[in-house]
């Protein structure tokens, strides 16, 4: 196999996102793989631009009746949700979202 035909390899996983622009393969390649049109510092500066978002969610329930009462007993419950989103784009054709989710119940 030559250095070329390596470089294409390269370049096809590049493009379809099974390596990342810092891959090691990558750097190897790099004259090779921009000659063939995969423009590797587009993809480096498009791996920093990921937006990350979030949201945190807390909800409280009494469930005494009005009554005080100083022996809690289960009565009350919490719930803490929080949510991460990640959003970013790899080239002008695939963008990208993802969720984590977190959800904790306090009783």
């Amino acid at each position: 196999m030559t250095r070329y035909e390596m470089a294409q390899i390269v370049a096809k996983a590049l493009e379809k996102g099974a390596v990342g622009a810092d891959d090691k393969l990558v750097g190897e390649f790099a004259d090779e793989v921009d000659s063939l049109g995969v423009r590797v510092e587009k993809l480096k500066k498009n791996a920093d631009r990921v937006r990350v978002t979030g949201e945190v969610q807390l909800s409280y329930a009494d469930n005494h009746g009005g009554v005080f009462d100083k022996d809690d007993g289960g009565n009350s419950e919490s719930d803490l949700r929080t949510r991460i989103w990640f959003t970013g784009e790899v080239n002008d054709h695939w963008h990208y979202t993802a969720m984590l989710e977190n959800h904790q119940y306090f009783q």
